[in-house]
């Protein structure tokens, strides 16, 4: 039986480039600032710098498909559903 994932590790090295899009260009950079430090610290976002263009930015180490959101909303609307079953069952009992 195959795993079922909501969220793909993936490795931004082989993406392409946002600016120039060539594939396989990107390389981590280091913080510059202690804003940079803290968005890598603090979320799913590292620094990214292409080796054509120059460009640098943010880019995730995670995605999402459209398969995994359709999968994320199931979860949603289940955990709400058995929230609703649960409250009216102590309702009725309290």
């Amino acid at each position: 039986m195959m795993r079922s994932q909501v969220i793909y590790k993936s490795n931004p090295l082989y993406k392409k480039c946002p600016s120039c899009s060539q594939v396989s260009t990107l390389r981590k950079s280091h913080a510059r600032n202690l804003t940079e430090k803290a968005v890598r610290t603090l979320s799913f976002f590292n620094t990214y710098r292409c080796q054509e263009c120059g460009w640098r930015g943010y880019l995730s180490n995670f995605s999402l498909t459209s398969k995994s959101v359709k999968k994320l909303f199931l979860y949603v609307v289940i955990i709400v559903i058995a929230a609703l079953i649960v409250s009216r069952l102590l309702k009725v009992f309290l």
